[in-house]
């Protein structure tokens, strides 16, 4: 196996990163909207039953913000592994993780390898 991934192989990853990354943003910008319009909407709206689904629906979208914003700052740091050239080695095994696991994953920082020797640890 070899050490790293070639340019071909470097260019597909960021490719699909920084399409990750615009379809994320655009997801986060979506979620703004629609907090922006439950706060508009709920603000008016003195119905017990009302307010309650529109504090839920407020909970959903700020937790649904958050896990976006998480992978955002993933593929960010993928980006930056990618700069360093460490991008697609296990940081567990040291070893190149396998390309379909990145295809699926590509902000993944473990082979499945290395994944498992972490969990086996807990």
């Amino acid at each position: 196996m070899a050490s790293k991934f070639s340019k071909k192989q470097l260019k597909t990853f960021e490719d699909l990163l920084i399409s990750k990354r615009e379809k994320t943003e655009k997801q986060i910008i979506d979620i703004d909207e629609q907090l922006n319009f439950v706060a508009a909407n709920g603000a008016d709206d003195s119905s017990l039953d009302d307010s309650s689904s529109g504090a839920q629906q407020k909970e959903y979208l700020h937790s649904q913000k958050h896990r976006h914003q998480k992978h955002l700052r993933d593929i960010e740091n993928a980006m930056i592994r990618m700069r360093n050239q460490s991008y697609g080695i296990c940081t567990v095994t040291g070893k190149l993780i396998d390309e379909k696991r990145l295809m699926a994953v590509p902000t993944t920082t473990k082979s499945i390898e290395g994944k498992n020797m972490e969990d086996q640890k807990r």
